[in-house]
């Protein structure tokens, strides 16, 4: 029985430095941008082997993202990486789908309202205590909601995105419970978008901002 639609996806076995091995991926050309690997998470008995991510420099955003803008809201069925918010000291995360792309998402995404097109899961420690699903068509079209889950700093975490209706409300899941609903200030489900996860510290050296990548992958319409 053949797969229905189209996996791609990568892992974080595959990758070495911010290099993608040949076999990690499937269909992605992840980069790292305006980021420093911090060196591999060794794999355990339940987990497999990760890389820890930080942004390298503090006022911009920095992280892991897809080269190309491949991906719609009409085509995607679904979207999910594992990764760790590992600090939650003024931080903020991003993970999901932007039309930023690597050129300039560091000084797009180190906003809590980026000017872009933006389907994904925020957490921010000057405005959240506790994990957002966002929406928005610029920075000042944007759904928030309330996740109620904390980040888990330790634990990795499965963030998963499902648009429906043909890409005009999209779900929300982590750890496979569905948190989030959006139907407003939904992209147009033509804009092409790249899959992103990203950290920046506010520009301030206290900050602890970095996180644990696993896997990404995500299912395309045929």
């Amino acid at each position: 029985m053949a797969w229905p639609g189209n996996w791609v996806g990568c892992n974080a076995a595959g990758i070495v430095g911010f290099n993608l091995a040949q076999g990690s991926n499937i269909g992605v050309a992840f980069e790292g941008f305006n980021a420093i690997s911090l060196g591999p998470v060794a794999p355990t008995a339940s987990q497999g082997k990760g890389l820890t991510v930080q942004g390298q420099y503090l006022l911009y955003s920095g992280g892991l993202i897809d080269q190309e803008l491949d991906v719609t809201l009409g085509i995607m069925q679904d979207w999910f990486t594992k990764l760790t918010i590992v600090g939650t000291t003024d931080s903020r995360y991003w993970i999901g789908v932007s039309d930023a792309t690597s050129s300039t998402a560091a000084t797009i995404m180190n906003s809590d309202t980026p000017s872009a097109n933006v389907v994904a899961f925020r957490f921010a420690t000057d405005a959240d205590t506790t994990i957002k699903a966002v929406c928005q068509t610029g920075s000042s079209s944007q759904t928030v909601v309330d996740t109620g889950v904390a980040p888990s700093t330790s634990t990795p975490q499965l963030f998963e995105i499902v648009p429906t209706s043909g890409g005009a409300s999209v779900t929300f899941y982590i750890d496979g419970t569905l948190v989030a609903t959006i139907t407003s200030n939904v992209p147009a489900n033509t804009v092409p978008m790249n899959s992103i996860m990203c950290v920046d510290a506010y520009n301030n050296g206290s900050s602890n901002y970095q996180f644990n990548f696993y896997y990404f992958y995500m299912l395309l319409a045929s």
